[in-house]
């Protein structure tokens, strides 16, 4: 596993990938079931499968009124 903290620490050239983007808060069934479905459609095409999560929950920045 390789972490990055930030779209500016991505090396350029790190090739074509599959990502998913959510608020990763746990290692839960449901999570690990969107996880498992990820690395297996990358595999299937010859992706980088990726993970990219956020530090806070997303609605404190988009609206804060609802978090």
């Amino acid at each position: 596993m390789r972490v990055f903290e930030g779209l500016d620490a991505v090396p350029g050239g790190f090739g074509p990938s599959a990502l998913t983007i959510w608020k990763f808060d746990g290692a839960h069934p449901g999570h690990r079931a969107v996880i498992s479905e990820l690395r297996s459609v990358a595999s299937e095409r010859g992706l980088v499968a990726g993970v990219v999560t956020f530090d806070r929950n997303p609605l404190s920045l988009l609206a804060p009124e609802k978090c």
